[in-house]
């Protein structure tokens, strides 16, 4: 999924820049499917009922932060960053982003996914 997306991010063209910020999304629901498979069931998280079936991607992904690092701050910084970015990517699909903007959302969905993963024990 890389290589298309920067693939279509060399095109510079709205079109391009839409279906790589799709991808982009596309990645991180794929990611959160390998480190948190959906499940029928909740988490409890700060008093919240988390559902964590397949839609609910950035749920998993942040019950994975919560059970895989102790700092409260880094979790919040993830978190987050994490709900930003995928909102900015999942706008993408539906109004204009410039190439740079689009740019760097990839870098940062690269980056934040790797540090998701050094968490890790």
């Amino acid at each position: 999924q890389i290589p298309a997306v920067i693939s279509r991010l060399s095109e510079n063209e709205t079109e391009s820049i839409s279906q790589a910020l799709n991808t982009c999304r596309r990645i991180i629901d794929s990611f959160a499917n390998h480190i948190f498979p959906p499940s029928d069931k909740t988490f409890n998280l700060g008093g919240n009922e988390l559902s964590l079936k397949e839609n609910n991607v950035l749920n998993r992904i942040n019950v994975y932060v919560y059970q895989n690092t102790e700092s409260k701050n880094q979790r919040k910084k993830l978190k987050q960053n994490l709900t930003n970015l995928y909102s900015r990517v999942s706008s993408g699909v539906h109004s204009e982003i410039d190439n740079k903007e689009a740019k760097n959302l990839f870098l940062n969905v690269y980056l934040i996914l790797g540090e998701i993963l050094t968490l890790k024990n």
